[in-house]
């Protein structure tokens, strides 16, 4: 019995051999017809068709997309794939047995003194949420129609293509940027499994317990500079990454143990003598001259022209390289960090500290950010919203780096059994910026804007060449979700508004041939629940084109508002302050968990005041990795960042570890030094030049340098002081503001130095 075919590729068939005997025949027309006048000529809009190559009408590109969406959807066309044959965006990529390429080598770790444990939490009060209802969770999503995991369809090896032009109907990302099978679980959103937070109070920038007497009380008589001194002298107390041996006598050492610092500094400064070079005595490793050395041991080598690096201050590196620029002595200093007797140089910045008090030293709280993770049906706001009418044009998505903000989604099927019961199915935490997304809209304008932003979950796949997830959507199938999803949907919610309909846009292509700023079309709030309503029902009902945008959700997203939430004198919060400033947002309505999960970046910045001079503040490295571990941070998702090649003054971030996120609603924190934004540009991703104008050392790397010269030269005055920042939910960061002040005092002392 021969074998029969599925319909579907039976009409699929069909329709090719039609379009293309129909620009066959339109081609011998288009040749006869020359000679022959008086034939009756075809309708105008066929003939524009038909010069234009049938390949690159869109319609026929959204016929040929069906029929693939059909073709992976056919369980008879299933097959067992064998990746020998297959092109890279066609090899399986995941699969329960599916092992995942490890393609970065794994380098050594730097070895770090030990560090504090975490906190302990408060495991027995932890409320945890209740069990999902089985009616709400089969009704939140489409699971039925997910493909199983298990198998794959047959890959579009032949694509259809016209003429000698060979141009595509089929596009070439449609293999790989279709449904792969994910689907949203109902708590998809959830920070954490907890329904309340606890221990997150005693996560607020936590410190070291000292071993000593000498903390600082709570009194406002204590200076930094007693404080200091106190932890100065225990060894085991204070133990900086920067100590090695000095070459200064034992009289020196002595004397400057007996004396504050500033009195010590300026004695150094008068004494002409200490900035003579070649210093006038060389001290071997173990203290003693070289004479002396070489005396004790005869029967032993020693290389007597080995020295001690110089233990110097940054005041006193100016001072060696002296006034005057491009000469031999700042080149030896500050390229070659030696002085001029051709001693290395030891930078200790602690020689440079300026003791402040609590009076001279401010504290600022601000809200940085806010993200909101919610469904379409769940969005609401108090004022309009601009929809974004074109694609999204740029090298990098809109969440290019991770905001450790995670996504729980349900991977696909394994059989018939997980396809029936979807809360069976493997449960995954994506990245927010692992998931394919664009630009939706925005509320506002300028430092209050406030982006909206659509993710689609089912298209989430990975590059089989670098194994990294890809997050960029091409543009003909953003051009796709906006032609057929949004334009049609706005049509429909606008229908009921008389005097708009000359207003909407009719295609991505009348769009293209406006001149201008980007198109945009205001939505009123009573109109957008409509316009989501509408989106979600032509994807729900056109499954076989448009269901790779199916179980798709919103993020509201909002940076660099820290100046905006501190300009305030009443007694309102920050938060509250954000409120009272941004009425289009319903922030009641944000705030509760059912419509989504609210996101707070709350920043805490330590400056200077009443000083005499500017002070620069920076963050002591290992003071921060003992606050980091006694927070309960992940290991793996943490990073250091050096001020320039100072091995324990810099910045530090991190992701909070599965468990204290899952019982503080902590999900980050992030530390850094203020004076980078005297050269900082947001979004920049090159400053002085780039790499390869900085390895030719041309021109443009040069005038880059005189820039930042002239940069730094104006930031010198101005003080700069340090921050420290955490995203939680919005209930953990609205109950630490009236603490937070309070909390933070003891980390300035210890932590930061001025």
């Amino acid at each position: 019995m021969p074998k029969v075919s599925c319909d579907h590729n039976s009409r699929e068939q069909m329709f090719y051999s039609v379009v293309r005997g129909a620009y066959e025949c339109f081609k011998l027309w288009k040749v006869v017809s020359q000679s022959n006048s008086d034939w009756e000529q075809p309708p105008k809009d066929l003939l524009d068709e038909m010069h234009s190559q049938p390949a690159r009408l869109q319609w026929i590109k959204n016929i040929s997309l069906i029929f693939l969406n059909q073709r992976s959807k056919c369980k008879k066309c299933f097959y067992e794939a064998d990746c020998n044959y297959l092109s890279s965006e066609d090899i399986p990529l995941r699969g329960r047995g599916w092992k995942k390429r490890d393609l970065s080598p794994s380098a050594p770790q730097r070895e770090i003194l030990p560090l504090p444990d975490p906190l302990p939490l408060d495991i027995e009060n932890a409320s945890t949420q209740e069990p999902m209802n089985n009616l709400l969770f089969v009704k939140f999503d489409d699971y039925g129609s997910a493909p199983l995991s298990g198998r794959r369809t047959p890959p579009v090896l032949n694509t259809w293509a016209f003429d000698s032009s060979a141009v595509l109907v089929i596009p070439n990302w449609a293999s790989s940027w279709k449904d792969q099978g994910y689907r949203l679980p109902p708590d998809f959103d959830r920070i954490s499994s907890k329904n309340d937070p606890t221990d997150y109070i005693s996560r607020l920038f936590p410190v070291e317990p000292l071993k000593t007497s000498s903390t600082p009380e709570t009194n406002n008589n204590m200076d930094t500079d007693s404080f200091r001194d106190s932890r100065r002298k225990d060894p085991a107390d204070y133990a900086s990454p920067l100590s090695v041996e000095s070459s200064e006598t034992s009289s020196t050492l002595e004397a400057k143990n007996n004396m504050d610092t500033d009195s010590f500094r300026s004695s150094r400064r008068k004494d002409p003598a200490y900035y003579t070079s070649p210093f006038s005595m060389e001290l071997s490793e173990s203290g003693s001259t070289s004479e002396e050395s070489n005396s004790l041991n005869a029967v032993s080598f020693q290389d007597s022209s080995r020295r001690n690096p110089i233990s110097m201050s940054a005041a006193l590196m100016l001072q060696e390289a002296g006034t005057t620029l491009k000469t031999k002595e700042s080149y030896n200093v500050f390229v070659r960090g030696k002085t001029r007797g051709d001693d290395f140089i030891n930078l200790d910045i602690e020689e440079d500290h300026v003791p402040l008090t609590r009076k001279e030293i401010d504290i600022s709280v601000d809200i940085d950010s806010i993200l909101w993770v919610t469904r379409g049906l769940e969005f609401s706001c108090k004022g309009a919203i601009n929809l974004q009418l074109k694609p999204h044009y740029s090298p990098l998505p809109p969440f290019s780096a991770n905001p450790s903000v995670y996504i729980t989604l349900l991977e696909s099927p394994e059989d018939e059994m997980e396809l029936k019961e979807p809360q069976s199915r493997t449960r995954t935490r994506f990245p927010l910026s692992s998931i394919p997304h664009m630009p939706f809209g925005y509320f506002g304008g300028a430092t209050q804007q406030f982006n909206l932003y659509v993710f689609f979950p089912r298209m989430v796949h990975k590059h089989n060449g670098n194994n990294r997830w890809i997050t960029l959507m091409p543009q003909e199938l953003q051009e796709l979700w906006l032609s057929e999803a949004v334009f049609k949907a706005l049509d429909s919610s606008m229908g009921r508004y008389s005097g708009t309909s000359e207003y909407l846009p009719q295609s991505t292509d009348q769009l293209k041939y406006k001149a201008g700023r980007q198109p945009t079309f205001p939505v009123s709030p009573c109109a957008i629940s409509s316009l989501l309503a509408n989106i979600r029902s032509l994807t729900k009902n056109n499954e076989d084109l448009l269901s790779r945008f199916g179980s798709s959700f919103f993020v509201l997203d909002a940076r660099g508002i820290k100046t905006l939430t501190k300009q305030h004198i009443s007694e309102k919060n920050a938060f509250q302050t954000l409120q009272t400033l941004v009425p289009s947002l319903d922030w009641v309505h944000m705030m509760d968990r059912k419509n989504g999960e609210l996101y707070l970046d709350m920043g805490v910045s330590f400056h200077s005041i009443n000083t005499s001079e500017p002070m620069v503040g920076l963050w002591r490295l290992s003071s921060l990795r003992s606050s980091y571990s006694l927070m309960g941070v992940s290991k793996k998702n943490s990073k250091e960042f050096h001020y320039n090649t100072m091995q324990d003054y810099g910045g530090m971030k991190a992701q909070t570890s599965d468990a204290t996120r899952d019982h503080t609603h902590i999900s980050k924190r992030i530390s850094y030094n203020l004076h980078f934004e005297a050269v900082r540009v947001p979004g920049q991703q090159d400053y002085i030049s780039t790499l390869g104008d900085a390895i030719r050392c041309n021109q443009k790397y040069m005038e880059g340098c005189q820039r930042w010269i002239k940069v730094l030269e104006e930031g010198e005055k101005h003080p700069y002081g340090v921050r420290d920042e955490l995203r939680a939910s919005a209930y953990v960061v609205n109950e630490l503001l009236p603490k937070v002040i309070k909390k933070v005092w003891l980390s300035s002392f210890i932590c930061i130095i001025y």
